[in-house]
């Protein structure tokens, strides 16, 4: 079976997820704007503020994620012992993460045992065959993008959704393995008839930063938050006291400083233990489920431009 087929197949099975998702997460369109029911899990919000924890914090992050299961059975003394911390540690790491106390925290730890995630066991096993690799592939990419979407602020994306829909210019920056994702966001905006862009020379997009107007609208895409491009052009719309969103996978990345509006992804299952996430998938799901919503929000408009863009290209298809 060649690597084309099996990038085919998955490319078609996450699209077909990603309609599966929408209806599964009850996203409802009105003419005041997007409602969503939805419960984010625990551990995909621990794993997402990690990056922002002390190392006393990390302490509690490690013995929580190690010994999930048994949270709930858990005292305050018993979680302190097991992480090596006092007990006020463990009741400051609870309000830290948005609890009141606790108890709090433990009925969440509850809610996500029994929200029907797939198992870790399942997730993190070593692939031993090609068959076994392809498998896991299909399982880890949708995994992300079924957790990325439970966990998307619906505030923020319909925010970000007005500011597209409002902005004379949409701006996208990007770096790296990031850099396609902007791509293809721009390519998506631009056939619904807006105005928007992507450098892929560095001291370009610096400039491009620079160049924004008073109705533009900045768009940052990094998975991390930490790329140094991407967070000096965004200092640079900061300055200008622009509107910025970003799409990261972490909520208090360096880069969130600098956007009023965060779109967070959460991938955080791999192929290999240890293994840097390169794929974007899950990027690209919630790119097309900004599109999705313009689409249906200018509904007539945005179809026209369209379909009129698939004409003017159908010369060039292969």
């Amino acid at each position: 079976m060649s690597d084309t087929f099996l990038l085919f197949s998955l490319f078609i099975l996450t699209y077909e997820i990603l309609l599966h998702i929408i209806i599964h997460l009850e996203i409802k369109f009105n003419r005041v704007g997007i409602t969503m029911v939805h419960s984010k899990d625990f551990l995909l919000n621990l794993q997402s503020l990690y990056p922002t924890f002390s190392q006393v914090e990390k302490k509690i992050a490690d013995a929580l994620q190690k010994s999930f299961d048994r949270a709930p059975d858990m005292t305050v003394t018993e979680l302190a012992e097991k992480s090596d911390v006092s007990e006020a540690s463990i009741i400051r790491f609870a309000r830290k993460i948005g609890y009141s106390g606790y108890y709090q925290m433990k009925i969440d730890i509850v809610k996500s045992l029994v929200s029907g995630k797939e198992s870790e066991k399942e997730l993190s096993s070593e692939p031993d065959d090609l068959k076994a690799l392809k498998s896991k592939a299909v399982k880890v990419a949708l995994s992300n993008i079924r957790n990325s979407y439970d966990s998307i602020d619906m505030v923020a994306l319909e925010k970000t959704v007005e500011l597209i829909s409002n902005a004379r210019s949409i701006y996208f920056f990007a770096a790296g393995n990031s850099l396609h994702v902007a791509l293809d966001a721009s390519y998506k905006l631009g056939k619904l008839g807006y105005q928007a862009f992507c450098e892929t020379v560095p001291e370009r997009t610096l400039l491009q930063a620079r160049n924004m107007g008073p109705e533009d609208l900045a768009f940052a895409v990094s998975r991390s938050g930490s790329s140094k491009l991407v967070n000096q052009a965004l200092a640079i719309v900061h300055s200008k006291n622009l509107p910025a969103v970003a799409l990261t996978n972490y909520s208090k990345s360096p880069l969130t400083k600098w956007c009023r509006h965060v779109l967070v992804t959460s991938n955080h299952n791999t192929m290999f233990s240890r293994e840097l996430i390169i794929t974007r998938l899950s990027e690209c799901a919630v790119i097309d489920l900004i599109f999705y919503v313009l689409l249906f929000k200018k509904h007539k408009q945005s179809r026209e431009s369209f379909t009129q863009t698939e004409e003017d290209q159908s010369h060039f298809s292969l």
